[in-house]
């Protein structure tokens, strides 16, 4: 029998080296992402127990923003008390989404429902529909930063719920069924700003 050739010997030693370098490289890049993963939902799991833990600022923020609402010319500045813990803790939520530290899937699953009222009732409320985030950056010298990634958390989770939504109906087999985004009624946020007003601390 003839024995292999040092030139075969090394092309074989060289692609065993290679594979055992991209199976390196595989182990490495799930070892990575599972991380990520778990990084990821035990932050989510971290925020939504902080929520959780707020109650009393949910409270006074609701209680404040339902008042407000119903008078015939809101005081923004009259909330501002109230406003800042929530609204920061939005923001928080916005930018560690928006970095990628946070899974938006799992923000929306964990959080849609309430920003989407929240938002509603603070930028387009009948009957006045004043604009409260836009009233807080003129009071903050017309800052356009102020509260965007309350903003962008709201727009780029209305995205996602038309995914959601979309997905859903194709696992139905209604393929054809156009989605789009739907607002929450009147009713829906007012009963919202009412539980949240209620919340036993």
């Amino acid at each position: 029998m003839k024995l292999p050739s040092w030139e075969t010997l090394a092309s074989i030693s060289t692609f065993a080296s290679s594979l055992i370098a991209v199976a390196a490289w595989w182990v490495a890049h799930q070892t990575i992402k599972d991380a990520r993963l778990y990084n990821a939902m035990n932050l989510a799991s971290t925020l939504a127990n902080r929520f959780e833990d707020m109650k009393l600022q949910r409270k006074e923020f609701a209680t404040a923003l339902f008042t407000e609402l119903q008078k015939p010319k809101p005081n923004v500045e009259r909330m501002i008390p109230t406003t800042c813990a929530i609204l920061e803790f939005f923001e928080d939520l916005g930018y560690f989404t928006r970095r990628g530290l946070v899974d938006k899937g799992i923000v929306w699953n964990h959080f849609f429902w309430i920003i989407e009222r929240y938002h509603f009732a603070l930028t387009e409320f009948p009957p006045n529909k004043i604009n409260f985030l836009e009233e807080l950056r003129r009071i903050e010298n017309n800052d356009p930063t102020f509260y965007q990634e309350f903003e962008w958390l709201f727009e780029t989770l209305k995205q996602e719920e038309v995914r959601e939504r979309e997905m859903r109906y194709k696992a139905q087999g209604r393929n054809n069924t156009t989605v789009t985004y739907r607002k929450p009624s009147y009713q829906r946020v007012l009963t919202f700003l009412k539980e949240e007003s209620n919340l036993i601390v």
